[in-house]
């Protein structure tokens, strides 16, 4: 019986050390009856990425060196275009493999085949879940929750904290709305039925979009607390950057989803939360802080969204 195919990509924008240690860790694991390849991606990285990547030098690695940085959803798209695997595995540069990480997914995926997408457990540096392997779908509650400190003031309460899985205790078997990309396993088959992912979406909110999309169409999502990885987060953006094209994406994916006066109404709480963010943190405080959530305030009207 031929083994089936695995294809594990990588999208590289100044890591090219963190993925080059995941590929090696990879390719050192016993992966039995899947023959795997590596695509690593890169977004016009400015440092010495490529030459890190390039240093592994194995036959199943394939390298696309793009002179622009095209995203997130895009990069994942132009990378897979070509990929002859039966899955598809996205994995961030910032995160830790377990020895049986990857085995125990493609196992649970075959067990489970209906879901179509599936991931594991992130934990922490302490060894602890971190709740954000998984989302839940959006709601206008929870976005008000959020815009005006609900959320933060009281996170283990579920009232208002309802567009996460903060506080669930995972099982073996656990339907998700969404799976988060960093540790993203989803059949080639229906990868290709939804076209991958909307490349509207330059980073963030890509995963959650697919994940409403698969759902849309019989497959549910599925967490497994089997496959575990530890994610550090937060590796290849800065904080300005990563705050705009969070609540950017978060805000297209309610125009797409939601209806127009609800969405009008988002944008409306948005507009509130981030003037309360930017007077809240005190220049004289928190200057940087300040200065992040000010900026926002005027980018936020000239998005196109």
């Amino acid at each position: 019986m031929n083994p089936k195919k695995l294809t594990i990509i990588f999208i590289c924008y100044n890591c090219g050390e963190d993925i080059a240690k995941n590929i090696i860790d990879v390719n050192n694991m016993a992966l039995e009856n899947y023959a795997v390849d590596f695509i690593v991606f890169d977004n016009a990285s400015a440092d010495n990425s490529l030459t890190a990547i390039e240093k592994i030098n194995i036959p199943n690695l394939k390298i696309i060196a793009n002179p622009d940085n095209l995203g997130f959803g895009k990069a994942c798209n132009t990378g897979l275009k070509n990929a002859n695997g039966d899955y598809y595995l996205l994995l961030n540069p910032d995160i830790e493999l377990s020895q049986n990480s990857i085995t125990n997914l493609l196992e649970f995926a075959q067990e489970h085949a209906n879901a179509g997408i599936w991931g594991g457990v992130t934990l922490t540096e302490q060894g602890e879940a971190d709740g954000k392997n998984a989302w839940r779908e959006a709601t206008l509650w929870g976005f008000f929750c959020w815009a005006i400190f609900l959320t933060r003031l009281f996170p283990k309460v579920k009232l208002f904290s309802p567009d996460d899985y903060n506080g669930i205790t995972w099982e073996k078997i656990t339907p998700v709305d969404a799976i988060t990309g960093c540790f993203f396993l989803i059949s080639a088959e229906l990868w290709k039925k939804l076209d991958g992912f909307d490349e509207r979406f330059f980073m963030y909110s890509e995963e959650i979009d697919l994940c409403r999309r698969a759902r849309q169409i019989g497959f549910q999502p599925t967490i497994t607390n089997q496959a575990t990885i530890v994610h550090y987060g937060g590796g290849t953006t800065t904080s300005e950057n990563k705050i705009n094209l969070m609540y950017k994406s978060k805000l297209m994916y309610f125009k797409k989803h939601w209806s127009y006066n609800k969405y009008c109404l988002a944008r409306v709480i948005f507009i509130t939360a981030v003037f309360l963010r930017a007077i809240l943190f005190q220049p004289t405080v928190k200057k940087n802080q300040h200065n992040i959530w000010l900026k926002l305030l005027t980018n936020q009207f000239h998005w196109d969204i």
